[in-house]
């Protein structure tokens, strides 16, 4: 038996424990995001930095200019211990090739654009630049001679004109505008209300994905870089623009080493010459001449 107010004191202290029991579980829950973002962020403190304090190591080499010509030799890479992702690698590139990379997801293709852009190194064997060790040449010189175009196309919180002149910030407005024109998105801009100053939003939110890729081309174009990477340059644009856009191509990539990756064959037309990915290896085959 019990009385009324042995109950009413036993659901009141029910009440106020359950109550503190799930505060303490709550707590372990809100925990864990600081937790992780905790590990991160030694994580990230133990990244070995790529410059000194001055924004240079004074040991990397500075060529006085870039001719394009780049060499694996017996080149090997991998993520995980015994699984290269390409194994013993050796080619050359000569100056003003247009190489398109095909192969399966995951057969290796960006590995291979990211070991030229340093974003990753060799285990085994170099790669050089016109005759350099690429390990020793300064990353920032290297990526300011390489003009990017990505599937993953980043724009800023800024306008039109901006974004374009982002690989060439001196550029004349006259300039901006004709490169503009060789992407093919020109009219499109002198649609908007503001032309050129239009503010383009996060990561161009406010722009479509065909225009975001079209303006990514325009600033290849501005950049003029000796080196060129085109990741499905054209995978956002409707067939009748890709193919007024492929001339356009032919005349930015003319004299500058090329490297396309694709799985579409129509994207491969500039090409001179077809390196095809497969089980960590190349196979290449020759496309057309020039």
């Amino acid at each position: 038996s019990i009385s009324i107010g042995d109950l009413t004191a036993f659901v009141a202290y029910a009440g106020t424990v359950s109550v503190n029991l799930g505060g303490f579980f709550d707590t372990i829950i809100n925990v864990q995001p600081a937790l992780v973002s905790f590990s991160r962020v030694i994580e990230m403190f133990r990244v070995i930095p790529e410059y000194d304090k001055d924004g240079l190591d004074k040991h990397y080499l500075v060529p006085a200019h870039c001719k394009g010509e780049i060499l694996f030799d017996n080149v090997t890479f991998s993520y995980k211990p015994q699984e290269p992702v390409l194994k013993n690698i050796s080619c050359t590139i000569h100056p003003g090739d247009i190489i398109a990379l095909t192969g399966l997801t995951g057969a290796g293709k960006t590995t291979f654009i990211n070991l030229i852009l340093k974003f990753n190194l060799p285990q085994n064997g170099t790669i050089y630049l016109d005759g350099n060790k690429l390990s020793d040449i300064d990353p920032r010189w290297l990526r300011s001679q390489i003009g990017i175009v990505s599937q993953d196309i980043f724009l800023f919180n800024d306008t039109i004109e901006h974004n374009i002149k982002y690989g060439n910030p001196h550029a004349p407005f006259e300039e901006v505008v004709h490169v503009a024109q060789q992407a093919h998105i020109h009219h499109e801009i002198e649609r908007f209300e503001n032309g050129y100053n239009t503010i383009v939003g996060e990561r161009g939110i406010k722009l479509s994905v065909g225009q975001r890729q079209r303006i990514s081309l325009a600033r290849a174009f501005l950049k003029k870089a000796p080196l060129l990477i085109f990741d499905e340059p054209t995978s956002a644009l409707d067939p009748e623009t890709e193919n007024l856009l492929k001339d356009s191509l032919w005349q930015l990539t003319r004299g500058r080493t090329t490297f396309i990756i694709t799985h579409h064959q129509s994207r491969v037309d500039i090409a001179t010459r077809i390196f095809h990915l497969s089980e960590g290896g190349i196979l290449e085959r020759p496309f057309r001449n020039v």
